[in-house]
């Protein structure tokens, strides 16, 4: 059968079908979801917003503050990343006593509580590093820092079920980053002040080793030149050089015996060293009060004492200052020293030096200056590093702080039920599509037709009083006007519409009645089909070709004893067909009774040539053969038996015949059958069709 053209109604048939269920799931799911959410707490997500200032900032710089480059944008994402990092969240705990205080610390579920309470167990709150990653676990996925699109701007978002604790942690967070940040930059420029300061102390010992072989180049070299009287500015010059370097050496060493001296009190021996007037009036006046204190009485060595102390200390004052007064004397001669040296080192020494001594001398004098130059510019770079340490501002600034949100950012109530609308009527449709398609029996003649892809569907009620007949089938004779005879003869009429399609150049058109599985009805379809086919005046043979189960013989109360079976078994002379056949006196129906089962396979009996000589001489004797053969799904002789079908009758119980067991004999028939045979479906002992005759009660004999 070709396929049919899109049809709107029969797609929206299972719709219409399930409709019943598709609401239930639908306000099931639902109700369960409004429960749950309003049961959610409520959470509030404030913002901190915090800029970002990519540009130089040195304060002792004139140029500070100009733009960045390129990678900017780069570097905004590397911020993000340290906003959120454990870094400044640890920071963050620690700075807002979140270990303490606030909804981040663990709290016992409300099982634990109520265990806690009855004493059945103990709820040990965590500690230490415990306590630490919980606290930090639940701050990083309360807080969460992102960039505003292509600004320099970074949103530090943070949530708790207060609106004031979420306003305080993301104005913390975002402090603790600016803080972090500018730690982060005090501490590269203090590494970078330490590795430049170990540099100068070794750039300190090259330049005094430098600044020493040449001083001893220009000592040995003017001493020998001045010796030789070659020149006698040069001799002026080393004698003065020789005469301040003795008395620097003098001063040293005066500097060094008189601190001794002070620090052991010798006052003797400080005035002798120093030869100062003063010192040596005040060691005279403090010999004469140290005779007084030893001669006085108790009462007047008080007052001797404290004029003892304070002549010391006047001594210690001029003491003091006189060694300061000697250290930069030393330093004014070591001045002179080097001015001396300076200019024995002039082009006038160096014209007297051989060709050798002048290459030492520049060498010198060139070691001597880069050792210089590089000292000097430690020592600035060092005093820059030191001062920019404590002159450091942060490159990012809060423009906006966190403010406590007065409406909760979860759960946002019309998303959640749109969301959970959606998601509960897509369950529905799967529900419903699952038992349209795979796990609800058949319940309509629009199921069947959509299912099975036949054109023909014919609904059968439920018949529960038989008037006074015998069995279903007697309906037919006896009450012809019910509703249950009425779909019969739709029945009939839907295989004579089909005859056509079938193998009109025979005598007799031969139709076959089968089901998906066994207790459907077919047999009673079958027999109440062959009941109307004769009441109709055409001469109709009923075969119970149901050699494993034969039930017509029970449903027109004969006796079982020769049957089918036998007949097949037998040879020729020892059964006849006569000896099986069954005549209704009422219409003059003839049925191949079924007697016994079979204890072997059935399929050979069906398909041999006794049998297809059964079916050629009933084609000749008769208007309509009606084969009742096996349920298709367990037996297999009524997929054999569908090549002898003009017409295949499957009857489908309503509400019991699986989706997929109708698909499968379906399938089978098709696959059994002439392709030209068509299909005719029954929908048998409809519930739904016996509530709808209600309705044309009049129509229909009592």
């Amino acid at each position: 059968m070709e396929d049919r053209p899109f049809d709107v109604r029969a797609m929206l048939g299972p719709i219409k079908r399930q409709l019943g269920l598709m609401l239930a799931v639908f306000v099931v799911l639902m109700t369960v979801s409004g429960l749950g959410v309003i049961m959610l707490r409520p959470v509030y997500t404030s913002t901190a917003l915090v800029q970002v200032d990519t540009t130089q900032k040195n304060l002792l710089d004139a140029q500070s503050g100009l733009p960045g480059l390129a990678t900017d944008s780069g570097r905004i994402d590397g911020e993000v990343e340290l906003a959120q990092s454990d870094t400044v969240l640890l920071r963050a705990i620690r700075d807002g006593n979140l270990l303490i205080q606030g909804s981040f610390v663990p709290k016992p579920t409300w099982l634990a509580s109520l265990f806690d309470t009855l004493g059945l167990k103990t709820y040990a709150r965590p500690t230490g590093k415990q306590l630490l990653d919980d606290v930090l676990d639940r701050l990083s996925r309360a807080v969460s820092v992102e960039r505003r699109g292509l600004t320099f701007l970074i949103a530090v978002d943070a949530r708790s079920e207060s609106p004031d604790e979420a306003a305080a942690v993301a104005n913390l967070i975002a402090q603790t980053y600016i803080a972090t940040q500018l730690d982060g930059k005090v501490s590269a420029v203090l590494r970078s002040r330490d590795i430049i300061q170990a540099r100068v102390a070794d750039v300190s010992r090259a330049l005094a080793a430098s600044e020493d072989a040449l001083d001893a180049f220009v000592d040995t070299n003017a001493a020998s030149l001045a010796a030789s009287g070659a020149r006698a500015d040069l001799a002026a010059i080393v004698a003065q050089l020789q005469a301040k370097a003795i008395e620097a050496e003098q001063v040293s060493t005066t500097i060094g015996s008189a601190t001794s001296s002070l620090a052991s009190s010798d006052w003797q021996s400080l005035t002798t060293m120093l030869q100062s007037d003063a010192l040596r009036s005040l060691e005279e006046r403090r010999l004469r009060t140290e005779g007084l204190l030893a001669e006085a009485s108790p009462p007047e060595s008080v007052n001797l004492r404290a004029e003892l102390a304070d002549i010391e200390a006047d001594l210690r004052g001029k003491t003091v200052a006189a060694i300061a007064d000697l250290k930069n004397r030393s330093s004014v001669l070591a001045s002179d020293q080097d001015n001396l040296r300076a200019k024995l080192a002039s082009s006038d020494l160096a014209s007297d030096l051989t060709s050798t001594q002048l290459t030492e001398l520049y060498q010198l004098q060139q070691t001597a200056r880069i050792a210089r130059s590089q000292y000097d510019t430690l020592l600035a770079r060092l005093k820059d590093l030191e001062s920019q340490a404590y002159l450091q501002v942060a490159d990012s600034r809060v423009v906006s702080e966190a403010i406590a949100p007065r409406r909760p950012s979860f759960p946002n109530m019309g998303l959640l039920f749109a969301m959970a609308a959606v998601v509960s009527m897509f369950a529905a449709v799967v529900l419903a599509f699952v038992r349209e398609n795979f796990v609800g029996g058949i319940v309509s003649a629009d199921q069947t037709r959509d299912l099975l892809k036949v054109e023909s569907v014919v609904t059968v009620p439920r018949q529960r009083d038989f008037k006074g007949a015998r069995s279903l089938p007697d309906l037919i004779g006896e009450a012809p006007l019910s509703v249950y005879s009425e779909a019969i003869r739709k029945i009939r009429l839907c295989v004579d519409q089909a005859r056509g399609m079938g193998r009109a150049d025979m005598d007799a058109q031969v139709i076959l009645i089968t089901s998906a599985n066994p207790g459907e009805g077919k047999s009673t379809i079958a027999l109440s089909l062959g009941h109307a086919y004769a009441q109709s005046g055409t001469t109709t043979l009923v075969i119970d070709c149901d050699l494993r189960k034969p039930s017509l013989h029970k449903l027109l109360d004969v006796p079982g004893e020769n049957g089918l079976l036998d007949f097949l078994q037998a040879t020729d002379d020892e059964k006849t067909l006569d000896s099986v056949v069954y005549v209704d006196p009422s219409n003059r129906l003839e049925v191949v009774v079924g007697a016994g089962r079979s204890l072997g396979a059935t399929e050979e009996l069906v398909t041999g040539a006794k049998f297809r000589a059964l079916i050629s001489v009933a084609r000749q004797s008769f208007g309509v053969v009606i084969l009742d053969t096996p349920p298709l799904g367990p037996v297999v002789d009524g997929a054999y038996l569908a090549r002898f079908a003009d017409t295949v009758v499957l009857v489908n119980k309503w509400a019991s015949t699986s989706q997929s067991d109708a698909r499968n004999a379906i399938a089978t028939i098709r696959a059994s059958a002439r392709p030209e045979t068509p299909v005719v479906a029954v929908l048998n002992q409809s519930a739904d069709a016996s509530r709808a005759s209600g309705r044309f009660a009049e129509y229909y004999a009592s």
